[in-house]
């Protein structure tokens, strides 16, 4: 069911649809497609508001469910470029780059307990070089791999001991030395 401007028979300028699957889309259309702005409401909560192309979600936008917003660059329907993803429940917040829907590139990750993170990401996880501060006060700066601390890396602890070494998939490994508060 459309309303709005018609042009050659077709979509064109200001409407509003509304599908049978309770799917309503209200904004700019250009040849029975979504292009330009708008905001499409899906019947599960969804919504996504902003720059539409060729009927998908592209250049700059908010995206929320129940769970996330997020309010960044899109391409080809997919996060893609730099953005702010907010956890509602948890409280946690990433800011940084998606790449294909996944956080890829440079981010910072701060958890809702006051955990955060600095550094570079693969495929959603902390992978490569980064900073990890825990709730404790523990920073943790090197390598990473799937969440976990792996390579080189440095841990300073709050009492001022601290401990340079090697990890291996979040277990301290290999040689390394550890630097006691009292000396």
């Amino acid at each position: 069911n459309y309303t709005g401007e018609i042009k050659g028979g077709k979509k064109n300028g200001i409407g509003i649809m509304n599908w049978n699957d309770g799917t309503v889309y209200q904004g700019e259309w250009s040849n029975d497609t979504p292009e330009g702005y708008g905001i499409m409401s899906f019947a599960t909560g969804e919504v996504y508001e902003g720059e539409w192309k060729k009927g998908k979600a592209e250049g700059l936008g908010t995206f929320s469910d129940k769970e996330t917003i997020y309010t960044g660059e899109w391409k080809d329907d997919m996060r893609e470029g730099i953005g702010v993803e907010n956890m509602k429940e948890l409280g946690d917040v990433y800011k940084g780059n998606f790449n294909n829907g996944k956080k890829k590139g440079i981010g910072i990750y701060e958890w809702g307990n006051g955990e955060r993170y600095e550094g570079f990401f693969s495929n959603n996880y902390m992978n490569g070089y980064g900073k990890f501060i825990s709730k404790d006060g523990k920073e943790y700066e090197g390598g990473f791999i799937n969440n976990q601390k792996h390579g080189y890396g440095h841990l300073k602890c709050q009492d001022g001991s601290e401990y340079y070494g090697n990890y291996s998939y979040g277990n301290k490994h290999g040689t390394g030395k550890y630097i006691y508060s009292n000396g």
